[in-house]
This record gives C-alpha cells, structure tokens and sequence, in this order.
C-alpha cells in the first residue's frame, strides 16, 4: 500500500510567539526553537528546515542559508529586517509589505 501522507514543512522559531501564531503554524509543519542565538549552533539546525522565524534577537545569515538546502522563506514578524542578510536571501529592492505593519521577504 502507497504512503500517501503529506510531508510536513519544518519551522526553525528563534523566539517564543503569541500561542495562535504556533498553533497555525503547527497544523502545517513541526515548530522547533533554537537552541542558542549563535551562528555556530543555529547553522546545525537550520540544515533541514523550510522555513525560519526570527524575531528581535538572532540572525539569519548567508551561511545559514547557504547551509540550508530545504529553506524557502525566512519570516520576521514585527519591525525592521536589519538582522536577516536579505542580499543573501535573494532580495532585490525593498522588502514587499504582505499587510500593514508586516514585512514579507521574497
């Protein structure tokens, strides 16, 4: 019999997020959180993950992406994009805003 179960996306949380944001993201991906804000220690676990969620502290550098084949979006709820490497993820230009008050990095 063929497995016809959908693989589950897997989110690298640098922070603690409101309980209904990791409760959506739950129904479509296994959440983790970082073990430590060093590049060092982020690099590992960032190596199978689809997408990362940083917040104030930490940042998402090129050889984090670089280390991360399976990555496809890096997200940062609130303000400012100041500690994710944007010229590495690809961007060119300015963020595009997803809603008001929200950043979205393509």
């Amino acid at each position: 019999m063929e497995n016809n179960k959908i693989k589950r996306f897997k989110i690298l949380l640098y922070e603690d997020m409101h309980e209904t944001g990791k409760a959506i993201l739950a129904e479509k991906a296994d959440v983790f959180f970082a073990s430590s804000y060093e590049k060092d220690l982020l690099i590992p676990e960032a190596r199978d993950v689809n997408g990362i969620i940083t917040r104030a502290n930490g940042k998402v550098t090129r050889s984090m992406m670089e280390s991360a084949p399976k990555l496809k979006v890096v997200g940062r709820p609130g303000v400012g994009v100041e500690n994710i490497d944007l010229e590495a993820g690809g961007v060119q230009g300015p963020p595009e805003a997803a809603q008001e008050g929200e950043i979205m990095v393509q």
